[in-house]
């Protein structure tokens, strides 16, 4: 039979042998002696592991081997913490008829072996808790935390806000991973300009822009066509059966408003019949009455050349005086008098005499394009 010796002594001591001791496991931290043991039996009466922890003293014997087995039913258990006295590879949460051997260096006891009974649960963790790589390059479990969580079930959860613009700038969340049906708040989305709209850069990425050209849009949505925007190119010219469109441009003259208008000159009107165009009648209608100093003003009104649409007639005559709209020259009855444009250009108001100081006609003009 072999022996021991007392430390410090060269007397024979007690043998050793194959000792065993059974405990039952009752309460949190509950303390153990292992002295002169080598087998130590487990048992708990309860199903958590953090409610049956068991601290071991040390043993003053210098390669003291242990080996503890847990013998209670699979539905209790308990917990051994790689802490205090044990130098352990991780905890120990063991189910019926796992082992872990153990050997004490005099001061702690170092795990030199762990076996598991090969049931459903081949290794124990605390409740949630993951096994991750330490510094050491040992697992180790730990809590996951942080950004995301995970359930005993393995549902993992992201925190609410935990998804912000450095994970979004950084390809983290890709849009593979966005269900089609998250119906994300626009609040969620990058500030927009009031007004601005996203458009596509040059680099294929969404740019906040302000609309421009023909058309500008408001916050509210409302977009709105800018002044002489809509041009003869713009307008469609159907050929359907053999059928054309017939147009009407329109333009103001009104010195009353624009000082610039009044004076002793050709005054451009901004609308602008395109080439080939045909005129096939026009007429204006005054809503003010045109007047100058001493009412010695002329007015024409032309298109392509002077006086094609009205010749020159001075102010004081009714046809510059408020009333039904006056008809032009080009009739369209009268083929004769029709007007084809030979380049595109402006509907033109000429002041002549004397400056005028107020008054105000629209004119409109009736006509088809031609080739």
């Amino acid at each position: 039979m072999g022996t021991n010796f007392r430390p410090g002594y060269l007397d024979q001591g007690a043998p050793l042998g194959m000792t065993k001791k059974d405990v039952m496991l009752i309460a949190d931290a509950q303390r153990v002696d292992c002295g002169g043991i080598s087998l130590l039996a487990l048992s708990s009466d309860n199903t958590t592991a953090t409610n049956r922890t068991f601290v071991l003293n040390a043993s003053p014997l210098v390669g003291h081997v242990l080996n503890i087995i847990f013998s209670s039913a699979a539905s209790t258990t308990c917990e051994l913490a790689d802490s205090g006295t044990c130098k352990l590879n991780g905890g120990w949460l063991p189910v019926q008829y796992d082992s872990l051997q153990l050997t004490s260096d005099g001061t702690y006891w170092i795990e030199t072996a762990r076996s598991y009974t090969g049931q459903t649960t081949t290794i124990a963790l605390p409740n949630t808790e993951i096994l991750v790589g330490n510094g050491s390059g040992i697992a180790a479990a730990v809590a996951m935390s942080g950004d995301a969580t995970i359930a005993n079930t393995g549902v993992l959860t992201i925190a609410a806000g935990a998804v912000d613009e450095a994970e979004l700038a950084a390809g983290a969340v890709v849009d593979s991973k966005v269900d089609a049906a998250a119906a994300i708040a626009y609040s969620k989305l990058a500030a927009l300009t009031s007004g601005n709209v996203l458009v596509g850069s040059v680099a294929n990425v969404a740019t906040s822009v302000a609309m421009a050209g023909d058309i500008t849009i408001i916050a509210a949505g409302t977009t709105a066509i800018g002044a002489n925007k809509v041009t003869n190119a713009m307008l469609p010219n159907p050929a359907i059966a053999g059928l054309d469109a017939r147009r009407v441009a329109h333009a103001i003259f009104d010195p009353s408003a624009n000082a610039g208008e009044r004076t002793i000159a050709p005054h451009l009107l901004t609308t602008t019949l395109p080439d080939n165009a045909i005129v096939t009648g026009a007429w204006y209608e005054v809503i003010t009455t045109f007047t100058s100093a001493t009412d010695a003003a002329t007015i024409a009104l032309h298109v392509q050349s002077a006086g094609d649409l009205t010749v020159a007639a001075d102010i004081n005559t009714s046809v510059w005086d408020a009333a039904l709209p006056y008809e032009c020259i080009p009739k369209i009855e009268t083929t004769a008098s029709w007007i084809k444009m030979s380049a595109a250009r402006e509907i033109t108001a000429t002041v002549g005499i004397e400056a005028l100081t107020a008054g105000l006609l629209h004119i409109w003009i009736e006509y088809i394009v031609s080739v």
